[in-house]
């Protein structure tokens, strides 16, 4: 079996959750530039807005190629968030409203900020037939996004997604040749992998979740990254724990 006739199958698992009336819309213009974070946990777009001295971080992350991103925002302005976010990408049709995990982000020696996070698209989710319904001109149209939650409304001026997001294109085509497989090869795939259950994972993680965490209220979000071969039968499977403790990263490292 040549390495290229290994299949890539990745997916977050999210542990341990109406929106109200709208306020006034909040418009914020950015402060910094895009940037494009390489690395073995994926490729993570971010760029700051609002106040340059605090201001509120976007960052998309794809842990494969696709159409799913992690949305995450930290800042003092996500405190007031509820439970739900809806995202709304330029005209595009938005999603549903998100459940949305939160955490604290530290920065540099700057006290801890509020961090919330989900998995959204530009567009309807992708199905398994491997095609993927996100289209560059798409992407090219939308030149804000505006997220609602908890009586507040905040709109980043992002401008133009269409050369931010064909950059995190070619991140993750390299991410994949990283891995020893052929980008080409894999974006010719028939269909998608489809796991087979996965209703099982969250709770199997769950029992060796940190008892000091849980009794925190603390969450955590687990993305797991596998490799199949063509018989479908796991041969790397590797974790990423972006936002949470050494405790959890510890117990599931014993696994």
């Amino acid at each position: 079996m040549t390495r290229n006739g290994l299949l890539l199958f990745s997916c977050a698992l999210s542990l341990m959750a109406t929106l109200p009336a709208e306020s006034k819309e909040v418009v914020l213009a950015p402060t910094t530039p895009w940037n494009l974070d390489a690395s073995d946990g994926g490729c993570a777009l971010r760029r700051g807005f609002g106040d340059a001295r605090r201001p509120l971080i976007l960052e998309m992350r794809r842990f494969a190629p696709g159409d799913r991103f992690e949305f995450s925002l930290g800042g003092d302005q996500v405190k007031a968030f509820g439970s739900d976010i809806a995202i709304y990408y330029g005209d595009l049709t938005p999603e549903a409203s998100h459940s949305v995990q939160r955490a604290k982000a530290n920065r540099n020696e700057q006290p801890p900020v509020d961090l919330v996070y989900t998995t959204s698209s530009l567009g309807p989710e992708r199905d398994f037939s491997g095609v993927d319904l996100v289209t560059p001109e798409m992407e090219e149209s939308v030149h804000a996004i505006a997220v609602k939650s908890g009586g507040r409304s905040i709109r980043l001026e992002t401008g133009s997604l269409g050369k931010p997001f064909a950059a995190m294109r070619q991140c993750t085509a390299a991410l994949v040749a990283s891995w020893g497989l052929d980008e080409r090869v894999q974006a010719g795939r028939l269909r998608q992998l489809r796991p087979l259950g996965q209703t099982q994972w969250a709770p199997e993680i769950q029992k060796i979740y940190p008892l000091e965490l849980a009794a925190k209220g603390m969450q955590a979000r687990v993305n797991v990254r596998i490799l199949v071969d063509t018989d479908g039968k796991p041969t790397t499977a590797k974790f990423f724990v972006l936002t949470t403790t050494h405790s959890l990263t510890k117990s599931l490292a014993t696994r």
